[in-house]
């Protein structure tokens, strides 16, 4: 059965969403499941005050009144919702019809009966609608395609990164850029310098080019290709690879003449992942490891700490 979990955060206005198939023996079960699985991402979180909404009337006025499910089945999934309730400041939850939550019921249907890639998915601003989630979905076969054939150009089997990335569980972040044209093109930067920290981004942009490379010390502005991906590879490839492929520094520049639009979909190993260089490679090229290794998301916070400012922070990790 499919189980979808929506989780928008109203402070800065983004939102998550988590897709998976499991075992659910009725719609009641799946329906909690749902509810566990915002409840444990709240926590992981820090998030004290939550309200969780949900289209079915048992679940929500069962656990408005802190009781169990009236269903032994599923009692024992009841009493871990009941007591991750009480880890936090306030749980509010409310009804809705199915209709007001059709995105969530939409993903959990598509996800039980299609070949939807599970796994979790952020963003910005509100949920994505269908194109979005689609084009998530496509741009996802993509950088796997991607991901296999880097690891056969090292001499490694296809899944070899996959594996040691947990590619399955992987993060995956969708980020819609507008450059409007800009009086003073020189005197405004549209994104400053940097390299992404995840395993490789693909990037599609209108025919308006504002992309820029740094090769050799230059800045090289890559021309825009109508209908086509660029590929940013980022920290996290060049540290697993030890090196053989490096991240690109890169940077947005804008015009005074017409407004430039561009989606990046950077794709990562699951945050949990310590990633270290593949001992594989090591073995086969005769080197030693010339990056420490660090969580994904330790390297995430730590690239958007003070400690990086206008640095690399893949230098904070060479040995």
């Amino acid at each position: 059965m499919g189980i979808a979990t929506v989780m928008i955060n109203w402070e800065n206005s983004t939102w998550q969403y988590n897709i998976s198939r499991g075992p659910c023996f009725s719609a009641l079960e799946a329906e909690l499941q749902a509810v566990k699985s915002a409840l444990v991402w709240a926590l992981q979180n820090a998030w004290i005050d939550v309200t969780v909404v949900s289209d079915s009337q048992i679940v929500v006025q069962a656990l408005e009144k802190k009781r169990s499910i009236p269903d032994w089945s599923i009692y024992h999934i009841s009493v871990s919702v009941l007591d991750l309730i009480k880890q936090f400041n306030s749980c509010v939850f409310r009804y809705v019809n199915r209709n007001l939550n059709s995105f969530a019921d939409g993903l959990a249907k598509k996800v039980r009966v299609s070949d939807l890639i599970v796994g979790t998915y952020f963003g910005e601003g509100l949920p994505p609608v269908e194109t979005a989630l689609e084009f998530s979905t496509r741009t996802r076969e993509v950088a796997s395609k991607v991901v296999k054939a880097i690891s056969e150009t090292l001499g490694l089997e296809e899944d070899c990164i996959s594996k040691a990335m947990n590619w399955d569980e992987g993060l995956q972040l969708l980020a819609a850029n507008y450059y409007p044209a800009c009086p003073e093109p020189d005197r405004a930067i549209g994104i400053p310098p940097h390299t992404d920290h995840g395993l490789v981004t693909l990037l599609i942009q209108n025919e308006i080019s504002g992309l820029q490379v740094q090769h050799k010390g230059q800045w090289v502005m890559l021309e825009a290709i109508t209908n086509a991906f660029v590929v940013n590879l980022g920290d996290q490839m060049q540290v697993v690879t030890n090196g053989k492929y490096k991240s690109v520094r890169h940077r947005a520049v804008v015009n005074n003449t017409k407004t430039r639009i561009s989606i990046a979909v950077p794709h990562g190993p699951s945050v949990d992942t310590v990633v270290v260089p593949l001992p594989e490679l090591l073995e086969r090229e005769g080197q030693s490891p010339v990056y420490s290794g660090m969580s994904y998301k330790d390297y995430i916070e730590l690239q958007q700490s003070s400690k990086c400012y206008m640095k690399s922070s893949i230098d904070m990790i060479t040995i």
